[in-house]
């Protein structure tokens, strides 16, 4: 139920206030109006959009993840994965003469507050130049989302990041010594990032992959087997597919350090559907190497050509079938052919001669 809240005059020339773009400061006001006599209200950007802006064009999501940026807003996930919004300072800038009680006071929640110095680094490391925006993805799963750098009102970078669509997430949780450095935090969408658990993101992949789909399972000869139970070595056989991808398409992590290249899922994608690692994925990244490529979703049409290519010539019983895609027959390849099936009509087909002798060929009864 929304409610009357005041505001004071010293709000509007507050530092962070004046840092925030004006769609920012209108939609944190907003909020007062909706959110409980504690401060609390439920984390649901498009909820919150048509309660507060309904007529705007606006990205909630991103100006919600910007207020927690500034720390004006706090971000809360409880253990069954809900996620509430809390007003900092609520009650040192509202006077409530008959407060009703919250239904969020005593829910065992947790804080989610990354510095905005990583924030920075991470969107950095996302190739978002200060003030500007670029395109993301889940780590997991390839969702789409955003990364918004806005500006001052002076053009300046602004101190904060927003992220749309997308949460930062720890590649080694927390809990396990997982700390909040750039090199540990990726981009996630929500549902991958509240469906770990407390798993690590190695162990994840295999768990959302089907218990049958072969994933990290080679069966060529002369490879080493991947146990039938591979949770103990989930993060070496990642890692190792991981260093031959990058090798094959020349992405060495020294030459080409984007985050993309760590989410393997449209490999992981391709081995699901019965691709082959060195008989089809690495083969095709060695024929078109793209050192400064963003993803791996950029390699998954010419590994597709290359396996369909691969599967033809093999059914055509080509030799070398493995070694690329089919290539055109030779003219010498071309008159072979021809020489064996008239042979086997009975024509006599002389071997090759000298350019300066002519022989004449011709049915053998019909040479006497």
């Amino acid at each position: 139920m929304a409610r009357i809240r005041t505001i004071k005059p010293e709000f509007w020339t507050d530092e962070k206030i004046v840092m925030l773009p004006y769609e920012a400061r209108l939609l944190f006001v907003g909020i007062w109006n909706f959110c409980d006599d504690d401060g609390y209200i439920v984390d649901e950007p498009a909820r919150i959009q048509m309660q507060v802006l309904p007529a705007d064009d606006i990205d909630a999501d991103a100006l919600i993840d910007l207020l927690c940026a500034a720390s004006l807003l706090e971000r809360c996930i409880g253990r069954d994965g809900r996620s509430v919004l809390r007003v900092v300072k609520f009650l040192d800038h509202q006077k409530i003469s008959h407060p009703s009680p919250s239904k969020f006071r005593d829910v065992p929640f947790k804080k989610c507050a990354i510095p905005a110095d990583t924030r920075r680094k991470v969107a950095i490391k996302y190739r978002c130049q200060p003030g500007g925006e670029v395109e993301a993805s889940c780590y997991h799963c390839g969702a789409p989302g955003r990364i918004w750098w806005p500006r001052t009102s002076k053009g300046k970078p602004s101190f904060w990041v927003a992220f749309s669509g997308l949460e930062l997430d720890h590649l080694e949780p927390e809990h396990a010594g997982g700390s909040s450095t750039p090199e540990n935090v990726v981009l996630s969408c929500m549902p991958c990032n509240r469906g770990r658990g407390n798993s690590g993101s190695h162990e994840f992949f295999l768990r959302k992959a089907p218990e049958d789909s072969g994933v990290l399972r080679p069966e060529r000869k002369g490879e080493e087997r991947i146990d039938a139970d591979p949770i103990a070595r989930t993060r070496d056989d990642l890692n190792r597919i991981e260093a031959a991808c990058r090798e094959a398409a020349g992405c060495g992590k020294s030459a080409n350090p984007s985050p993309e290249l760590c989410n393997l899922a449209p490999i992981l994608g391709l081995i699901d559907s019965g691709a082959d690692l060195e008989g089809d994925i690495l083969p095709a990244l060695r024929l078109k190497p793209n050192p400064r490529a963003r993803g791996w979703k950029y390699f998954i049409p010419q590994i597709q050509q290359f396996r369909a290519d691969r599967l033809a010539a093999a059914s055509a019983g080509l030799p070398n079938a493995r070694d690329g895609p089919p290539r055109r027959a030779t003219f010498a390849e071309i008159n072979r052919a021809a020489s064996e099936a008239l042979r086997e009509r009975d024509y006599h087909v002389p071997e090759p001669q000298p350019a300066n002798l002519v022989v004449l060929a011709g049915p053998r009864q019909g040479i006497g």
